[in-house]
């Protein structure tokens, strides 16, 4: 089924560490319809705080389509949708993730990511918005170590602050978006700039940039 409604998870302690999080697999999630919460977090800690969205040691796998409104904000780590080991899979992402994290560890770390997967991210469409603010690194989307694919357009906001570093599309082998681009990326000085798919597309916006005029078009080897 779906999941709407409205989550509240906060943890505010004087211990060294806390957690607060939406919903948690110790496996996977599943969900077969859409995701339409909204959801708020907010961790507080003397050392080190964590707020989730959805949290999976394995895959965060949503059939339908999330439109929810997604706000969290953690001391030090802050992220809506999370795979510690595995996927995320989306359909239509129309809906906003805000995520926030206000300073660092004793160790140093601070982050804030609005979808994180240690593979790959997939999603139908991309229409929503993802802010994600940091003193240290912020990312919009971040595949730590296989691809974002998004099958349709991109058309939504991502907007990334980090002291450190900002990333508003990260993957660890490719980007790719197979429909339409009109989104926006904007990092942490403010410059915006549309969102690179695969080579063919980057060459033509890149090309666009210096005449607004050209044309485009694209044929296969042994097609003419």
């Amino acid at each position: 089924g779906s999941l709407g409604g409205k989550i509240l998870a906060t943890d505010d302690t004087n211990d060294s560490g806390g957690t607060a999080v939406a919903l948690y697999a110790e496996d996977s999630i599943y969900i077969d319809g859409d995701v339409s919460s909204t959801i708020t977090i907010d961790a507080k800690a003397i050392d080190e705080a964590y707020a989730y969205g959805l949290y999976a040691n394995g895959r965060v796998d949503i059939d339908g389509d999330l439109t929810s409104k997604i706000s969290l904000r953690g001391d030090t780590y802050a992220a809506g949708l999370y795979s510690e080991y595995d996927d995320v899979s989306i359909g239509d992402f129309t809906g906003v993730i805000t995520a926030q994290a206000d300073r660092f560890d004793n160790e140093g770390y601070s982050g804030a990511e609005g979808i994180y997967a240690d593979e790959y991210i997939k999603m139908d469409s991309f229409s929503g918005k993802i802010t994600a603010t940091s003193p240290g690194y912020a990312g919009g989307m971040w595949a730590d170590e296989d691809d974002i694919d998004i099958y349709g357009d991109f058309t939504g906001t991502i907007t990334v602050a980090g002291g450190d570093e900002a990333y508003g599309l990260y993957a660890d082998q490719y980007v790719d978006i197979d429909g339409d681009v009109a989104g926006k990326i904007a990092s942490i000085n403010g410059f915006a700039f549309p969102a690179l798919t695969r080579q063919a597309k980057a060459f033509y916006l890149g090309a666009k940039c210096v005449n607004s005029k050209i044309q485009f078009e694209q044929k296969y080897i042994n097609s003419w």
